[in-house]
């Protein structure tokens, strides 16, 4: 702002949230996306924080169901991060705060966005690598649920 460009702010908000996608992945699938083939998941997710969904898809298109019926236990301390409340608090906040940018846009912000997905490359391929991963996240969202036989909330999370 101080050397005149204006960033839209409903493009910055979405941007923001592609950098947590792969946090919220990570929470999901390190510790309960064992997949019954032994591909491992930390690769894809390391890969994910540079090529979002790009990452992400290849280790979905692999990934097969587990016989295991607990959750992993990783004595990681990346993955203890991951699992931890601190973590959960502070995207929480980070959703928070996106959201409410998101929220609070006027159609000048909107018409500003729309203007950009249609003539940015960059806009559009974020743009669509943000529903793709929103559009994954309840499959593996159930599945850390099941895998944790977390059966509270059901109603919830079928919502999600």
């Amino acid at each position: 702002d101080e050397d005149g460009v204006v960033i839209n702010r409903v493009f910055f908000a979405l941007f923001n949230v592609l950098g947590l996608w792969p946090v919220i992945y990570a929470s999901l699938l390190l510790p309960t996306g064992v997949s019954g083939n032994k591909v491992p998941a930390w690769p894809f997710v390391s890969l994910s924080m540079f090529l979002g969904a790009f990452g992400l898809l290849p280790y979905f298109a692999l990934w097969e169901p587990s016989r295991m019926d607990k959750v992993y236990r990783s004595r990681s301390r990346i993955t203890n991060f991951f699992e931890s409340k601190a973590n959960a608090l502070l995207v929480l906040a980070a959703l928070g705060y996106l959201s409410t940018l998101v929220l609070s846009a006027t159609g000048s912000d909107w018409a500003g966005y729309f203007q950009l997905f249609d003539k940015s490359r960059f806009t559009h391929v974020s743009t669509l690598d943000f529903c793709v991963l929103t559009l994954l996240a309840p499959f593996w969202v159930l599945n850390d649920a099941e895998r944790r036989n977390w059966d509270k909330g059901d109603t919830l999370l079928t919502a999600l």
